[in-house]
């Protein structure tokens, strides 16, 4: 009967042993998945920071932008008082693309045509008060677009894309308001 004893005894202590170690595993796992979680929230944190800044330095290059953001600007830079006349077309389009090429204007004017099919419109406005047709184009939703009438005032957001003979090309539109 001792035997039995010294077996259950000695079963015992295996037993507790592996329990213990069981442990220490569940407690090494436990600090390894709160060390992953501390590491994955700082890297959100960082990301999240990163984002801030990128759409702070945005804010502040359309702000920049919209002291140069009128369209009689735009217009007296292709004058030929500041030699646009002395420029070949190749040269103006090449300046006019450094100087105001991709930057973010907002304007006002007259909606002078909606056109298209599809999921997208032409839109063509006159914003220059001497203007006798459009000097703005521009691409809209359909559901946008067609809200629009002839002759509405609308004031628009978008980057410039192109300057023509025909006018402005604007890209990524947004319409701020309408009257």
């Amino acid at each position: 009967m001792l035997w039995v004893f010294v077996l259950f005894m000695g079963g015992l202590a295996w037993w507790d042993h592996a329990t213990t170690q069981a442990r220490e595993r569940e407690r090494r796992e436990e600090g390894l998945a709160a060390a992953r979680q501390a590491a994955d929230r700082e890297r959100e944190q960082v990301r999240l920071a990163a984002e801030q800044r990128r759409r702070e330095a945005v804010a502040f290059e359309i702000e920049m932008q919209k002291g140069r953001n009128t369209i009689a600007y735009l217009d007296s830079f292709q004058s030929t008082g500041r030699g646009a006349a002395d420029r070949t077309d190749a040269q103006r389009k090449a300046s006019w693309d450094a100087t105001f090429g991709a930057q973010w204007v907002r304007w006002e004017g007259t909606v002078v045509e909606v056109s298209g099919r599809g999921s997208t419109c032409d839109v063509s406005m006159r914003c220059g008060s001497q203007t006798l047709t459009s000097d703005t184009r521009f691409e809209l939703d359909r559901a946008t677009a067609v809200s629009l009438s002839k002759g509405q005032r609308v004031r628009v957001e978008g980057r410039l894309h192109d300057h023509d003979a025909f006018g402005y090309t604007l890209v990524d539109v947004r319409v701020l308001a309408t009257w």
